[in-house]
């Protein structure tokens, strides 16, 4: 069984600068009003009942599945306590739960599944099914711990002095207590190279050496985190289908839950294609360059900014004559940015683009101006050398 769920993005970017927490400039483009209402409750309160978070990720869901979700759910938790209550042994009784639930709930490995697929067609994934294995232990009081690992996730169970491995995915193997094994089968789920990286050896007390993988020391993670990575998972499939609207989204609601390097490098990597394939022909449009503008922290981020703007100019002044909302667009970016390299970048073309369009339909002289201005602050840049010096021929000065 190939696990790939937790997609690792490996890009090479020539600098990585992680896009600041600035999410409030940048209104959310939710996508269904049961997701706004979720989300908005759990970004505004401290509290926040992990059932909906997991269902928002589902445009199509609502409150009437919310509820049918939840007694589905406390159905399979209050006939459960009923059958561990005989149970003594809590080893035992950790086991008789999970595979109780992968029999009722879990028909189907699925790699995009979601949390209302469980419900709906009894398709889960690594991040699905710890959900509900780990929610269902939490209601029926058996402690517990949800594992990341690279690509991958599963719960540890504590059982008296020992722990019980629980590899979700597995519906016949998944009960773990030999630690050995668990690392086996959790080797498969990753590549050799990402494996090398993440585990070694070290020397017990006794001089032997013994593994020391990642994995069994893997980073431990909430409920509500879990429900973050989901949209993670959401947004790797957007991406992969080029909904770079939609990715950037589930990104940046998935970074606002749990905040974390990758998930902040996947939401800059589906608005840097979010902008390079944009027009900027509708108004909304401008808000996602606007938060980039506002993040601004490297060379690449002004160069991005500067090629879209550019789109901007060529679009609304220069095809649609329509200097207003291009001015009102350069306004905005540089009202945006704290920047004060992309501030004067932003008004060094702002200044050529003006320049430029009042050779081509006002008068050479007003051109001259706007040109000469831009010259001195964009100096040695071909174009605006060139471009001004056609204005000084058109405008016969030759000083």
């Amino acid at each position: 069984m190939k696990q790939i769920v937790l997609i690792q993005i490996f890009v090479l970017f020539t600098v990585f600068q992680s896009v600041a927490q600035k999410t409030d400039q940048l209104p959310y483009a939710f996508y269904s009003d049961y997701e706004a209402q979720v989300v908005s409750s759990y970004l505004g309160s401290e509290y926040i009942d992990i059932v909906p978070l997991f269902l928002a990720v589902d445009p199509e869901n609502n409150t009437e599945v919310e509820e049918k979700v939840q007694k589905e759910i406390d159905r399979l938790v209050k006939r459960l306590c009923k059958r561990n209550l005989e149970r003594k042994s809590p080893t035992k009784m950790i086991k008789r739960t999970y595979y109780a639930v992968h029999r009722r709930k879990l028909f189907n490995f699925k790699p995009n599944a979601n949390f209302t697929d469980v419900f709906k067609k009894g398709e889960y994934n690594c991040v699905t099914a710890s959900a509900l294995v780990a929610y269902v232990f939490q209601e029926i009081g058996i402690d517990y711990s949800i594992r990341l690992a690279p690509g991958h996730v599963f719960v540890i169970a504590e059982s008296g002095d020992s722990r019980v491995y629980l590899e979700t995915t597995d519906p016949i193997n998944g009960f773990i207590k030999d630690n050995k094994f668990l690392e086996n089968k959790l080797k498969r789920y990753v590549p050799d190279v990402v494996w090398g990286a993440v585990s070694g050896t070290t020397n017990t007390e006794n001089g032997e050496e013994s593994s020391d993988s990642f994995f069994l020391n893997a980073e431990e993670i909430t409920l509500q985190e879990l429900a973050g990575i989901q949209f993670y998972n959401g947004g790797v499939t957007a991406l992969e289908e080029k909904d770079f609207q939609l990715a950037f989204h589930y990104f940046r609601v998935a970074n606002d839950i749990y905040a974390n390097e990758q998930s902040t490098l996947a939401m800059r990597i589906a608005l840097m294609n979010l902008l390079y394939h944009n027009d900027f022909s509708k108004p909304t449009d401008l808000d996602y360059l606007e938060f980039l503008a506002a993040n601004s922290a490297s060379d690449n981020d002004r160069s991005i900014v500067l090629r879209s703007f550019q789109k901007i100019s060529e679009n609304h002044l220069f095809s649609n004559h329509n200097a207003d909302t291009y001015r009102e667009a350069y306004f905005k970016l540089y009202t945006a940015t704290s920047d004060k390299a992309l501030k004067s970048l932003l008004q060094g073309f702002y200044l050529y683009d003006l320049g430029r369009y009042t050779l081509e339909y006002d008068s050479a002289e007003k051109a001259i101006r706007l040109l000469e201005k831009a010259a001195v602050m964009l100096p040695g840049i071909d174009e605006i050398e060139q471009t001004l010096s056609a204005a000084y021929l058109l405008n016969k000065n030759f000083d």
